[in-house]
Order: structure tokens, then C-alpha cells, then sequence
């Protein structure tokens, strides 16, 4: 579902369907070139009857990806296109996103129809927006263990694609992930090891260029070459969490404030200092 907003009423729509179908439609990724919006999302390609007998092996077997661009001639989005239409491989964690002004959509597949892909079956796929539409397929990579996440952006002026793989299939061990970056050439770049989380492509306020940020151990980093990591603050939370986000010069994120409570806080890039200013937590901001 979607919905627009009236800036001159001020007020969001009523919520409009996407698809015209009524299956289960799940993972929605939403992306803007600037000029264009476009809508990923994964789509259950069988309707069960209530008194089917269904597996869950079933259900993922008939996870297909579909994408949908925004229209604004019309206000709506278009009649949705399916990168996927196999019945027998598990899609899932799609992504939306553009370098160099082509836009690429990227997915994870398993081959064993696994719902949380724990075993080397799990391949990262890649399509296209050329001209006459979305292109075939490709593997990236392949024979991969867990996929715990997937991003995608440019870097360096070139598209790639960034995920958390579990090396050991078993999400109880601690330490047990890499992250690994991959381009369209299929070259895969290990970046890091250990716990791995929160993967994203954002453009640096410092310099305006985009890098491959992430969390592990208490700290955001980011890399600009995929080989030394960075800190991106200058000062130290205790409970700062995964769930971040870099917009223009704000950064926002989840920090747990105790064991039973967690605040959302935020700080602004000074461009004359070259520093992060103090974190404020917008909750307490709200309260006042």
C-alpha cells in the first residue's frame, strides 16, 4: 500500500493498493533517483484456498520479487513487474537502488526454498532497468551461507552491491559474519568480520560522496576503499544501536538508554568544525 501527501491540505491520502492482486506482499524497499521513485518489494505469486494444506517450504517456493515505478503523470504507481517467476527458489530481501543514473535491483535467492536461507544454497541476483525494460537475472555471487542482509548503492562511481553473510549458518555464535561487498564484474571484497549489521550506502557530509557504513561493536563505521573502516563519530555511546540512519548532515539512531528502554537521538555534522555535535535525544525533546 501507498500513500501521497496534499502539501496545501496537509493531510497523507487514503492508503492505494500497488498490485492488483490479493497476495501476500511483504519486504517493500523504496528508492528515489531524484527524479523517479521506484518500489521493490516480495510478492507471493499463489492465492491458497483457506482449506489448503500448505507447507511452509510451500509458501517460499512461490516468492517472487516485483518492482513498480511511480508515475506522476497519473499520481500512481504502474502495473508492477515481476523480476522472478519461478516456483521452486526462495526470493527474498529486495533492493532498489542506481549509479551512474541506471537503475539495478538486487535480491537474494535460495535454491532450497530455506525461509531463512541457513545453508550454501543462497545466491545474490541482479537485474537491470535497460530500455526495453528490466534485463534477465545474473548471479553476482553464489553458494553463500546465510544472508542476513543485503544493500546496495554507488560506490567509487560504480554500482555495488554489500551483505552480511553468517559464514557457519547459525545465528547463536557470536562473531560469526563477514561483511563482503561485491561489484558488477562479480568480485567479491571482504571488508570486515565479526557481528555485522545494519549495511548501508550514504553519502558522507563531510565530502558529499557516498560510502558503505555499518555497525559492529558499539561503533558506526564506514569505508571508502572496502579495506580500512573509520569511525564516523568522534564521540562514544555506550548503547548505540544497529537501527541508524545518515540524512544530508543528520545522523539518527536507536540507542538503548537501559535494559528496558531505548531512546532515538540524533546530532548534526558542523561543516566548519569538521566535528558531529552533541547527541540529543528527540523522545525527551518531544516529552518537553
Amino acid at each position: 500500500m501507498y500513500s501521497l501527501y496534499d502539501s496545501e491540505k496537509e493531510i497523507w491520502s487514503e492508503p492505494i493498493k500497488v498490485d492488483s492482486n490479493n497476495t501476500f506482499d511483504s519486504s517493500p524497499n523504496l528508492y528515489t533517483d531524484g527524479t523517479d521513485i521506484y518500489l521493490i518489494y516480495q510478492d507471493t505469486a499463489k492465492d491458497f484456498a483457506d482449506d489448503d494444506e500448505i507447507t511452509l517450504d510451500d509458501w517460499t517456493a512461490v516468492q517472487n520479487i516485483a518492482v513498480s515505478k511511480f508515475n506522476h503523470e497519473t499520481g500512481a504507481f504502474e502495473e508492477p513487474v515481476l523480476l522472478t517467476t519461478d516456483n521452486n527458489i526462495y526470493d527474498s530481501q529486495p533492493v532498489i537502488s542506481s549509479a551512474n543514473g541506471k537503475i539495478s535491483a538486487v535480491w537474494v535467492s535460495n535454491t532450497d526454498t530455506n525461509v531463512f536461507g541457513m545453508n550454501n544454497t543462497n545466491s545474490i541476483m541482479y537485474s537491470l532497468l535497460e530500455e526495453n525494460g528490466w534485463s534477465n537475472p545474473v548471479a553476482l555471487t553464489e553458494n553463500l551461507s546465510t544472508v542476513t542482509e543485503l544493500s546496495a548503492g554507488e560506490f567509487n562511481g560504480k554500482f555495488f552491491v554489500a551483505f552480511a553473510e553468517d559464514t557457519d549458518n547459525d545465528f547463536t555464535t557470536e562473531g560469526g559474519k563477514r561483511l563482503c561487498a561485491v561489484d558488477m564484474n562479480k568480485k567479491v571484497y571482504l571488508v570486515r568480520e565479526g557481528d555485522i549489521s545494519g549495511i548501508k550506502f550514504r553519502v558522507l557530509p563531510k565530502d558529499g560522496k557516498e560510502y558503505l557504513f555499518f555497525y559492529q561493536d558499539g561503533e558506526i563505521l564506514y569505508t571508502e576503499n572496502l579495506t580500512v573502516c573509520n569511525s564516523l563519530t568522534d564521540f562514544t555511546t555506550d548503547g548505540i544501536t544497529s537501527e541508524f540512519e545518515l540524512i544530508g548532515d543528520k545522523l539518527l539512531w536507536i540507542e538503548a538508554d537501559s535494559e528496558n528502554s531505548s531512546n532515538i537521538y540524533g546530532c548534526k555534522y558542523d561543516s566548519e568544525s569538521g566535528k558531529w555535535g552533541n547527541p540529543i535525544a528527540y523522545a525527551h525533546l518531544l516529552k518537553k
